[in-house]
């Protein structure tokens, strides 16, 4: 009786053993010399490999599709490597390069606008352009071409236009004539591209010519080059002083006037740029303390009274105000001692400038005249290192 009972004991231990160990039915379970083989017994019938009571996640053989299928998701963290087709009945995200045959694309990250295919532009980046329906659709330009500059100085470089009008693409090629060497072409939207190139020795107006995939287009839009840039006017050693106040001191290149007597009454000038050039006007600032002055550029200089100075700065005890025919336009920045500013003109635009820096106001009032160095000193203010180059 003792041993029966031992033995019943054994048996309802192996069989909890068992049910908790494994789900599998281990009649089907083989153990060979490599791996284990999973086998249902019935050679018609999908064999499942179920993962937990609970998620009741599986992977099977499909016996009619001959196919590994998940009934979830499957995550690779490394690479996974496919030797024959790929067939996907849902979706598809990337969220990187693709590569095929060796050749890795990048995808743009927008939507692009309505009828818009992807373009290769060459190095595997794709952007999207206008689709194409029986001929290749050619890129027109404005009549309004630009938004820089239209005119640019022989021997000059690395200028740059953006050109408007429509259907660029990265294949869009522009092409300005012998004298122009096109250094980039970079589309910024399908109306807008912008176009760097340097210029010759040669001058006279160009047309801006372009070809899209192959198709010849002649722009409506042109380019002028003039003589380049070099002439520099120093007051005092290349061109002289004229229209002084008695009360102002003139130099090469200087302009002091020291008298405290009230009043704006006090400067010189010189001249002249040609209309229609661009120049860049520069000085200067010697002192601060106690400084009142305006200087710039007009079309001619009257008087001394700085209603008459078309564009001026007006530097007053280390603040700098911005004045066009004596309005005042704003405080814009400050200065000390040694510093410098300029006036520039950049077709027909006139900005303003600190030390050489970015602009710090753009004046809404277009110059296209001839231009002269002007100024309107109440007290105490020393200019050094004035020049105009044109």
């Amino acid at each position: 009786m003792r041993l029966l009972s031992s033995i019943i004991g054994l048996l309802v231990l192996v069989s909890i053993s068992s049910a908790f160990a494994s789900s599998w039915d281990n009649t089907y379970l083989v153990q060979t010399e490599a791996f284990t083989i999973i086998d249902d017994g019935a050679p018609g019938s999908n064999i499942y490999l179920t993962f937990g009571d609970v998620a009741n996640e599986s992977l099977f053989w499909n016996i009619g599709g001959n196919t590994f299928e998940f009934t979830n998701d499957v995550h690779v963290q490394q690479s996974a490597t496919v030797s024959g087709t790929v067939i996907v009945d849902g979706n598809v995200t990337l969220n990187d390069t693709i590569t095929i045959g060796g050749l890795t694309y990048n995808f743009p990250t927008s939507h692009g606008s309505p009828g818009d295919v992807l373009i290769n532009d060459g190095s595997g980046t794709l952007v999207w352009g206008p689709g194409v329906s029986g001929t290749t659709l050619q890129p027109y330009l404005s009549t309004e071409s630009y938004n820089n500059c239209r005119q640019v100085y022989q021997g000059s470089t690395a200028n740059t236009i953006n050109i408007f009008g429509g259907n660029f693409d990265p294949l869009t090629v522009f092409d300005f004539g012998p004298n122009f060497t096109i250094t980039s072409v970079q589309p910024i939207t399908h109306e807008q591209v912008a176009v760097t190139f340097d210029v010759g020795a040669a001058t006279g107006t160009y047309p801006l010519d372009g070809e899209n995939h192959g198709v010849l287009h002649f722009g409506s839009g042109a380019i002028t080059v003039l003589p380049g840039a070099s002439t520099t006017l120093v007051p005092g050693i290349s061109t002289p002083w004229v229209r002084i106040s008695a009360d102002a001191i003139t130099g090469a290149g200087t302009l002091t006037a020291t008298a405290n007597v009230s009043g704006w009454d006090k400067g010189a000038s010189f001249e002249t740029v040609p209309a229609a050039r661009d120049m860049e006007l520069t000085w200067m600032i010697d002192n601060v303390s106690n400084t009142y002055g305006m200087f710039g550029v007009d079309n001619a200089d009257p008087n001394h009274s700085y209603t008459t100075i078309d564009y001026a700065l007006y530097l007053r005890n280390g603040n700098v105000q911005v004045r066009e025919n004596g309005a005042v336009i704003g405080d814009y920045t400050t200065y000390v001692a040694g510093d410098t500013f300029q006036i520039k003109r950049r077709c027909g635009v006139i900005t303003y400038h600190k030390n050489n820096g970015n602009a710090f106001y753009t004046s809404a009032v277009v110059s296209n005249t001839s231009l002269v160095f002007d100024s309107s000193i109440y007290r105490n203010s020393s200019l050094s290192s004035i020049s105009i180059t044109y």
